[in-house]
């Protein structure tokens, strides 16, 4: 699915302009999350804005939306995309409460297709 609101590139005025989106946005995005839900359908992610390609599905689910059938994308992998159309290394530790290093991403594959 593709929705155009006329872009978001904005340098001036941007109070109003966003005053006039935001809630266009949010009823779009809200309808399509109400209409999955009545369909059985609610798994999908929107991604969009920096390095992401947009426009792209990456796999095929099962007729009622449930399974995958061509390829898993776990949030692990959502999440090494984004550090990497932000230049931020997947592979980050952060300290746990013992002092031991913890991986902040299981998975560190980004969805190379959205890249």
């Amino acid at each position: 699915m593709t929705v155009h609101f006329g872009g978001w590139d904005h340098h001036w005025n941007l109070e109003l302009c966003m005053k006039h989106h935001l809630p266009r946005f949010d009823s779009a995005v809200a309808g399509l999350i109400e209409d999955l839900d009545q369909r059985g359908m609610l798994m999908f992610c929107l991604l969009g804005g920096g390095k992401i390609h947009g426009g792209i599905v990456v796999g095929l689910a099962d007729e009622k939306g449930m399974r995958p059938q061509t390829r898993t994308v776990r949030p692990d992998n959502i999440h090494a995309t984004v550090y990497s159309a932000m230049g931020l290394d997947p592979g980050l530790h952060l300290l746990d409460h013992g002092g031991h290093p913890t991986p902040v991403i299981e998975d560190l594959t980004p969805i190379a297709e959205s890249l």
